[in-house]
């Protein structure tokens, strides 16, 4: 009975080690699974900052090839980078679109271009990267700042200046809902539209462009699709 005894407690400590290596093997996996996410978004977030810096660079100097008023100037993120913008007015339009761009982006590349180069006129439309779920959120008077500090070198680029407001993410795609925070969205589009009556600048309410709009917008949730970008 006693050997009996002593069996029993070793297959008692055989199984609970067994359960204990286990365990220790899918907190391992689990850990390394979270090291990878962390890994890909910091990946993300690299080629994010270089892709800005990049096209900054590119519009930057594109705009310095121009003489001042003889051109218009568009700028936001990926949604105005994927917009044809050669029959958007009689004179030349260059697309300043940045994929992944934040207002903060947008804002420090206008307070780089030179004055002696001014646009007949500067639409923007920017912000929908503020309200990325996984970014850490903006507070209210933060980003009252940014658009501040938006609009102020937006008027050293061109007297006649308009802004846009974000249209509403499609939910149940990728980039919809999933991935934005409409209720950040709706709150980014109330501060765009009292700051442009604060400082004088004409309001473009795209988030009612889709009202009646017949289907789907959005390729993905957040882009256009063309027949979309033709309401736009």
């Amino acid at each position: 009975r006693q050997h009996m005894h002593i069996g029993k407690i070793l297959k008692t400590a055989f199984i609970l080690t067994t359960i204990i290596a286990a365990g220790a093997v899918m907190v391992n996996g689990y850990n390394d699974l979270m090291d990878e996410v962390v890994s890909v978004r910091n990946e993300v977030s690299f080629f994010r900052t270089q892709h800005v810096e990049l096209r900054k660079r590119f519009i930057l100097d594109k705009i310095s090839q121009q003489e001042s008023d003889s051109y218009g100037l568009i700028v936001g993120d990926s949604i105005i980078e994927g917009m044809n913008t050669l029959e958007l007015s009689d004179i030349p339009v260059i697309n300043g679109g940045i994929g992944g761009a934040r207002t903060l982006d947008v804002s420090q590349m206008l307070a780089s271009v030179t004055v002696d180069a001014k646009a007949r006129f500067l639409i923007i439309s920017v912000g929908v990267n503020d309200a990325v779920k996984t970014s850490g959120e903006i507070g209210e008077e933060e980003f009252e700042g940014f658009v501040e500090q938006l609009l102020f070198n937006a008027k050293r680029v061109a007297d006649r200046v308009y802004i846009s407001t974000i249209f509403p993410v499609e939910k149940g795609k990728p980039l919809g809902d999933q991935y934005f925070d409409q209720d950040r969205i709706d709150a980014i589009n109330v501060i765009l539209k009292k700051k442009s009556a604060e400082h004088g600048v004409s309001l473009i309410e795209s988030n009612r462009a889709f009202d009646d709009f017949s289907g789907s917008y959005t390729t993905d949730g957040v882009h256009p699709t063309i027949e979309a970008y033709d309401v736009l």
